[in-house]
C-alpha cells in the first residue's frame, strides 16, 4: 500500500531515508533543487559524485529530456527492472544541480513493484546511500538517523544490503561496467 501522504511530502520538497532493493538510501524528489540541496548539505556529497535517479519505468526519462535510442532501449529492457545503475547522456541543461560538469545521469528501475509504483507517484527520485559521505553505509535505521539528522522522515523497512551495480550506456547500446570507488 503507497502511503499519500508520504507522497504528498516528497512531492512538497522533503527528503528522507526508505529501505529500497539494493540498500537503505536517502531520497528525494530528483526534480527539485531544494530538496536536492538539502541532501546534499545532509550527506556531505562532492558535487564530482553522482547521484542516482530511480525511475518507475523508462518514460520517466523524458523528465530529464532524455530520449533513448533504439539501441539503449534494448538494453534497457534486457536489464531493468534490476539493482542496475545505467548512465545516460545528460538531456537538459538545465538540471546542472543534479551534478554539475558530469555528462550523464545514473538512473535505475527498482526490482520492487510497489517501488516502482511508488516513484510513478511522486516523479523520479534521487536515490543515494544511507550515511556521510566517505562512511560505511547504514545498516540499521537507528544508526542511520543518529549520522544524518535533519531530514524530514525515516521509514524502516527490508532493504538489501549491495548498492547497485554500474554501467554507462551508449547510445549503440554498447554497456561499459564501471567499478564503484
Amino acid at each position: 500500500m503507497i502511503d499519500k501522504n508520504l507522497v504528498n511530502q516528497i512531492k512538497s520538497g522533503a527528503a528522507g531515508v526508505i529501505a529500497t532493493d539494493t540498500i537503505y538510501g536517502i531520497i528525494c524528489d530528483a526534480l527539485n533543487e531544494d530538496a536536492v540541496a538539502k541532501v546534499d548539505r545532509v550527506k556531505g556529497r562532492p558535487l564530482d559524485k553522482r547521484y542516482i535517479m530511480l525511475i518507475g519505468d523508462v518514460s520517466q526519462l523524458n523528465d530529464f529530456k532524455i530520449t533513448p535510442t533504439e539501441a539503449q532501449l534494448a538494453v534497457m529492457q534486457k536489464i531493468w527492472p534490476a539493482p542496475v545503475s545505467l548512465i545516460l547522456p545528460r538531456g537538459d541543461d538545465n538540471l546542472g544541480y543534479l551534478r554539475p560538469g558530469l555528462t550523464g545521469l545514473a538512473f535505475r528501475i527498482p526490482e520492487p513493484k510497489e517501488l516502482r509504483e511508488f516513484v510513478m507517484q511522486t516523479g523520479p527520485l534521487i536515490a543515494t546511500s544511507a550515511n556521510v559521505s566517505g562512511q560505511p553505509i547504514g545498516k540499521d535505521l537507528n544508526e542511520i538517523k543518529t549520522q544524518l539528522p535533519g531530514l524530514d522522515f525515516y521509514i524502516e523497512g527490508q532493504s538489501g544490503s549491495v548498492p547497485s551495480k554500474i554501467a554507462r550506456l551508449h547510445e549503440d547500446g554498447y554497456v561499459e561496467w564501471i567499478e564503484r570507488s
